[in-house]
């Protein structure tokens, strides 16, 4: 975790320098966020952090670039790292980085419907059909945290498949980049070109939006859920209401504003900005889903749509059962053992847990 957090940190310290071709830019208006998602939620959108100006994507010899740019400076590690000083350089850069997350859903071959329209757990949202997307970029302030919750999730609801088809599966279509660099109000974050599975991305699809992000132990271990299954509680990384509903909306701005208050139920058909020929095949895409026996469509076919979480009944959200609280502490520990949560942070989340018995 150090490692990675170093990487970032150094990243982001490096002058805003990358040869490469813009692809796409595109401007988003100001002051169109959206309210929701909790008391901490509001308190960042408040201060403006989560109001998307801007966003570009770019391209070099090696990857693509995607560039966010906000309505306020994006707090600097640098500074962070300057005025705390009992704090270990992983903390510096999680709890100083950033306070949201950015989905960017990627629809490469621009057929209406040949993708997926659902979004990552704790999003509550969907994508419109005719944005239908084959990769999802995940920036968020604990990409590797994420991605670990979002397998162990998996695996629990599905635990027939192997981990390592599970792995396989998610990691041809979503990724968490961890090459990240904060410069001012912009962050950028970079992803290879492999990912895209040859695209050259002239001509994509693209529904990106913003959450709030929690920064501190995940809330997923959360045991109130405990009669939920794994993919409806997971909230991975998203700041979420205090009590879940099916009105809660925790997306706080997308990208050409097609989440409107005057339109809540635009939710569940997000659309995005796109540009070059309407239509392409997608022959390396189709050859890579045909290689594969495991799709992340197969894994979230059998889920509800996140723009629909089901609700439990008081008698399931009364207390955990022991075989539940068991498995919260065992990937705890797992968590700990791998270095992406800290010791501070174990105890913490282990007397949550504990404290329910």
């Amino acid at each position: 975790m150090k490692k990675t957090w170093l990487f970032i940190v150094l990243m982001s310290c490096m002058t805003h320098t990358f040869a490469g071709v813009t692809l796409a830019s595109f401007a988003d208006p100001a002051g169109d966020v959206r309210l929701g998602g909790g008391k901490g939620h509001s308190e960042i959108q408040g201060q403006g952090n989560l109001d998307l100006l801007g966003f570009r994507v770019s391209r070099d010899a090696k990857g693509f670039w995607f560039s966010a740019t906000f309505k306020n400076v994006i707090h600097d590690p640098k500074e962070v790292v300057r005025s705390v000083s009992s704090e270990s350089l992983g903390d510096f850069a999680r709890k100083g980085f950033y306070q949201f997350n950015i989905d960017v859903y990627v629809d490469m071959d621009r057929i209406a419907g040949s993708g997926n329209t659902f979004t990552l757990p704790g999003r509550h949202a969907g994508i419109a059909p005719g944005y239908a997307w084959e990769r999802a970029v995940i920036l968020t302030p604990r990409p590797e945290l994420m991605r670990h919750q979002l397998l162990d999730g998996l695996h629990e609801q599905y635990p027939d498949y192997s981990s390592d088809a599970i792995a396989t599966a998610v990691d041809q279509s979503i990724i968490f980049p961890t090459r990240i660099k904060v410069h001012g109000k912009t962050v950028d974050f970079f992803v290879p070109t492999d990912f895209f599975a040859g695209s050259d991305g002239q001509n994509w699809a693209v529904t990106a939006f913003v959450t709030g992000a929690t920064i501190d132990v995940p809330a997923d271990m959360n045991l109130i859920d405990a009669g939920r299954k794994p993919l409806e509680r997971l909230q991975l990384g998203v700041m979420q209401q205090a009590a879940h509903s099916a009105s809660d909306v925790t997306v706080a701005d997308v990208l050409d504003g097609s989440l409107t208050r005057s339109a809540p139920e635009s939710i569940h058909g997000l659309t995005g900005v796109v540009w070059g020929a309407a239509a392409v095949p997608a022959t390396a895409e189709r050859k890579v889903a045909a290689s594969s026996g495991l799709s992340i469509a197969n894994l979230f076919q059998t889920a509800p749509l996140s723009g629909t979480p089901t609700l439990s009944s008081p008698a399931q959200e009364s207390v955990p059962p022991d075989d539940f609280i068991a498995g919260r502490l065992q990937i705890l520990q797992q968590l700990r053992d791998k270095g992406l949560i800290d010791e501070s942070e174990y105890k913490q989340q282990k007397a949550r847990i504990l404290d329910t018995l």
